[in-house]
């Protein structure tokens, strides 16, 4: 599996990812399970934030879910994946 990139979350006054902000910019190929989306750690006395890739039948990463939104970020974080790619890497 290879070739998917996502976006970088958008975060709102409270710190906290808003939903929907990671979009798919490109689906990828042979994945059949749905990969582990890392997001940088919140910083001291914040919630770390969480997401998901959904997969469709083919093997594309089709969306990313946030799980859990976090709290106490002052930057947007990073979202990625090890062999993910991100928008200007």
């Amino acid at each position: 599996p290879d070739g998917a990139v996502i976006s970088d979350p958008e975060i709102d006054s409270e710190g906290r990812l808003i939903g929907g902000s990671i979009t798919v910019t490109a689906g990828g190929i042979g994945y059949s399970n749905a990969p582990t989306i890392y997001i940088d750690d919140a910083p001291d006395d914040g919630i770390n934030a969480a997401a998901t890739c959904n997969v469709s039948p083919n093997g594309q990463i089709v969306s990313v879910t946030i799980t859990n939104r976090g709290r106490g970020y002052t930057t947007p974080p990073r979202a990625y994946r090890p062999t993910c790619g991100r928008p200007g890497a």
